[in-house]
C-alpha cells in the first residue's frame, strides 16, 4: 500500500476499490419498500475483515473507480449534503486513510492515475 502522508496529495489521488472485497446490506421492509438498515465491507480473501460503514462512505466508495480523485467524491459529498467542502474534507481523508490501512481501498499502479481534470 502507498502511504500518503500529505492531506492535499491525497485528496488529488484517484483511488480503486480493492477486488477482494464486498459490501453487504442489511435491509428492512418500511413504509412499503427497503430501507438500508446497515451495510458491512468485508475483505474475502486473506486475513478476512468486516467493518460496517456509513451511507456517505458508502457514497464515497462506490465512486472509487480509479477516474475521479478524491478530491471531486469529496465535493460531489459536501454538495449533496449542503455543506462546505472544507468541512467535510477531512472526515473524508480520514475515513479513506482508515480504508487504505485496512486493504480495502489503493492507488491504482497505472501511469494516469491521477483521473481527469
Amino acid at each position: 500500500m502507498q502511504e500518503i502522508e500529505n492531506e492535499q496529495e491525497l485528496l488529488d489521488q484517484s483511488l480503486i476499490l480493492v477486488h477482494d472485497h464486498q459490501m453487504e446490506h442489511v435491509l428492512q421492509a418500511e413504509n412499503g419498500g427497503w430501507t438500508v438498515k446497515s451495510a458491512y465491507l468485508k475483505l474475502t480473501q486473506g486475513f478476512e475483515l468486516t467493518g460496517e460503514v456509513d451511507r456517505l462512505t458508502s457514497a464515497v466508495l462506490a465512486g472509487c473507480d480509479g477516474r475521479d480523485r478524491l478530491r471531486e467524491l469529496a465535493a460531489d459529498l459536501s454538495r449533496g449534503l449542503g455543506v462546505n467542502f472544507e468541512a467535510i474534507a477531512p472526515t473524508c481523508v480520514g475515513v479513506v486513510r482508515k480504508l487504505m490501512k485496512s486493504g480495502f481501498l489503493t492507488v491504482p499502479s497505472s501511469p494516469d492515475s491521477k483521473g481527469s481534470t
